[in-house]
């Protein structure tokens, strides 16, 4: 599990009386989600780019090319992929430890 500081909803800063510290292991996976390669200066590669995917129709293919791309990028932050599972209508369950 990772400890990290909480987002809100809009990807600010949680601050409650300072800072909120807890478990980021989904907010950590679900940012992976949200980047798209080319986003982070310092880490180029590093992002799923899930709106791309989203765009796109959703064959079979489609769907194994998204899975494969989280299991690459949850492995290269370091996160163990413990559930995975994109649905034929495509409601994504996942489920990402860290540490």
């Amino acid at each position: 599990m990772a400890k990290g500081i909480m987002l809100d909803n809009d990807g600010d800063i949680r601050i409650t009386d300072g800072l909120v510290v807890g478990n980021t292991d989904q907010q950590n996976a679900e940012l992976l989600l949200l980047t798209n390669k080319g986003d982070l200066k310092y880490a180029p590669t590093t992002g799923i780019g899930l709106e791309d995917y989203l765009s796109s129709p959703l064959t079979y293919i489609t769907r194994v090319k998204l899975e494969n791309e989280i299991g690459l990028q949850v492995e290269k932050d370091q996160g163990i992929v413990k559930e995975l599972e994109m649905k034929p209508n495509g409601t994504l369950l996942l489920e990402v430890t860290y540490g």
